[in-house]
């Protein structure tokens, strides 16, 4: 029992618009209580009715004391619309009069907006679940928090790449320092290159000299020329990156530095489809392979990626007829 709550309403003309990080999280919980009702068949209602506002502890947290009055025609899809109107309403967002949302104000951040777009489009089955919701704006708070994510690029699909409108990116992982100063490599290999075609050639004039042709004298005693090794070694070649979605490894990625492979396979059959996410350290955005045959079929895509790059691998799966990311991994860093 809420001892110290307030009502939904009244908390939010007394506290917003609140800073972008606040209102993800303060509406990630609510959707994540939200997913729980969805779960067991049932759909909460009007939010005003049966939810209040813990203000006591390590902040103020929206709880669902009672579900809402919801209709026979209320539904889950009904509920997440509602969740965007509080997030709109939480970052100080003011609706049109057709109900849209206005352009992006430049404070909120691009993947927050998106969140809320998303949960705010007309047709019903374009909203998140309430579920992967709570998740995205959990992964967009965080990232706010911590000040880590390129906001103003967010994804850039690669070229032919299927976009993730439903994935908010994490972490950038900043390359590894290079082992070998590459200028210098260069420099090296022409270096012996040219030392081993000048050798060749003085060995060949010396063979013309002490040839008989030469007008030497007498039969020239010929001796096998010493074989030479002009193979430069580049050292043993980068180890695969092999990552499993936890729990049922419904999706496994594998990257393969040596070909420049990236290999995703649909383990599940689940309904949804395995998704590869590679991101390298020196471009930003990520790049998607998606295995959508079914369960058992895996796809292939050739990564351009040079010599000592720092990457990171997820295993996701997603619904491939929205386009849209359900659930991924921990990222797996390597280097190409």
């Amino acid at each position: 029992m809420v001892t110290t709550g307030v009502d939904l309403a009244g908390y939010v003309r007394a506290h917003a618009p609140m800073p972008p990080q606040r209102a993800a999280l303060f509406a990630g919980e609510l959707a994540e209580q939200l997913a729980t009702l969805h779960a067991e068949g049932r759909a909460h209602g009007p939010l005003e009715i049966g939810v209040q506002v813990d203000t006591a502890g390590g902040g103020p947290r929206p709880l669902i004391v009672r579900s809402g009055a919801a209709g026979p025609s209320h539904s889950a899809t009904d509920d997440v619309w509602q969740v965007g109107l509080l997030l709109a309403h939480l970052l100080g967002v003011r609706m049109l009069r057709d109900g849209g949302l206005p352009h992006r104000p430049p404070e909120i951040a691009p993947p927050l907006w998106s969140v809320l777009q998303r949960c705010l489009e007309p047709n019903p089955a374009a909203r998140p679940p309430a579920a992967v919701l709570a998740r995205q704006l959990r992964d967009v708070a965080r990232d706010l928090l911590l000040g880590v994510a390129p906001w103003q690029s967010v994804i850039v699909p690669a070229v032919g790449q299927p976009d993730v409108p439903g994935y908010v990116p994490g972490p950038q992982y900043e390359p590894e320092p290079e082992p070998v100063d590459r200028g210098r490599r260069g420099k090296v290999v022409w270096a012996a290159v040219i030392t081993v075609v000048v050798l060749g050639a003085a060995a060949a004039a010396f063979a013309v000299l002490r040839s008989p042709a030469s007008g030497s004298g007498g039969a020239a005693t010929r001796s096998p020329a010493p074989s030479r090794d002009t193979t430069v070694s580049s050292g043993p070649p980068a180890p695969p990156v092999e990552v499993c979605l936890p729990g049922d490894c419904a999706a496994k990625v594998t990257f393969q530095p040596d070909g420049e492979r990236l290999v995703v396979c649909d383990n599940k059959a689940d309904g949804l489809s395995g998704v590869a996410l590679l991101a390298r350290a020196d471009q930003q955005g990520e790049k998607g392979v998606w295995a959508s045959k079914g369960k058992g079929t895996c796809a292939e895509s050739h990564v351009d990626v040079p010599d000592g790059t720092r990457i990171t691998v997820k295993a996701c799966t997603g619904e491939r007829a929205q386009n849209r990311i359900v659930r991924c991994g921990d990222p797996v860093a390597g280097t190409a």
